[in-house]
């Protein structure tokens, strides 16, 4: 690439931290003006691992959500926090604030909320499965993902904090779909 597409590129390399980095944040860098197709597509073509191409692809993708932690509730921020790619996406995301020339307050702000949570509750175990929802007496059905994820959420918003609470939820949640 040439003119302005290679002076972004060559941009955010040069905002990359002078130390190692990993394959994947250099890649996310360079490949950061792509979409997603395109730096699948480049990374195919670089004949790279599938897990070097899902992380990089991971981080790219991720990056738009990064910007803007403040769209963030709890638990997008630790399913973001959960992927062992985490640091990595907040090299990303200051390297991308720096190369545009934009304050790193959207940085600041995602290290400061993720500093808050420990790192036992970034994923701590479900609080309620599909046995859980068998067990209860409800037939497996096309509900009981949405209500796996809707209670799962809850988990990591910390709205809720027990197995009894997420029985519960889920009543309500499936005896509200009939």
């Amino acid at each position: 690439p040439d003119g302005p597409h290679a002076e972004r590129i060559a941009s955010r390399i040069a905002a990359l931290p002078d130390r190692p980095i990993s394959p994947q944040l250099g890649l996310a860098a360079a490949l950061q003006t792509e979409n997603r197709a395109d730096a699948e597509s480049i990374c195919l073509a670089l004949k790279l691992s599938n897990r070097l191409m899902d992380d990089t692809v991971w981080l790219k993708t991720n990056l738009s959500s990064a910007r803007a932690p403040q769209r963030l509730d709890l638990a997008d921020l630790k399913y973001l926090m959960a992927n062992s790619n985490w640091p990595d996406l907040l090299e990303l995301l200051r390297t991308d604030l720096i190369a545009s020339r934009t304050p790193l307050a959207a940085f600041d702000e995602l290290a400061r909320r993720s500093a808050l949570i420990p790192p036992d509750g970034i994923a701590p175990p479900p609080l309620l499965s599909g046995d859980d929802l068998t067990d209860l007496g409800y037939q497996p059905g096309p509900d009981y993902g949405r209500v796996l994820d809707a209670v799962r959420r809850a988990q990591l918003n910390e709205e809720i904090s027990t197995a009894e609470q997420a029985h519960a939820m889920a009543r309500k949640l499936l005896d509200a779909s009939d």
